[in-house]
């Protein structure tokens, strides 16, 4: 029984002591490796928020690369987003290419 307090307690110190993890990504290039949209079978589509935690606009600039052929110049479509604000794409696909 004793034992089992001082595992206890170890466990809660080094929770206590972790260094806290905040969601993040410092890159500026991200790849979706899965986003798509079809006609003929079920609706369906793909939702993408793009966050700007910069203090001036920032133009993110989409671009859809196709499955199975080479992509030299892909469809792509720029945007602005105000400094801390978030923009959502409700159909990332069909609306923006």
């Amino acid at each position: 029984m004793r034992r089992r307090g001082v595992v206890l307690f170890l466990a809660a110190a080094l929770f206590a002591l972790a260094d806290p993890s905040f969601a993040g990504f410092a890159g500026t290039d991200i790849y979706l490796p899965s986003v798509g949209s079809a006609v003929g079978v079920a609706p369906w589509y793909t939702t993408v928020w793009v966050y700007n935690p910069n203090t001036s606009r920032r133009p993110p600039s989409p671009s859809t690369f196709s499955k199975r052929q080479p992509n030299p110049s892909p469809s792509s479509y720029t945007d602005t987003i105000p400094p801390g604000d978030v923009k959502r794409y409700d159909d990332a696909v069909q609306v923006h290419v």
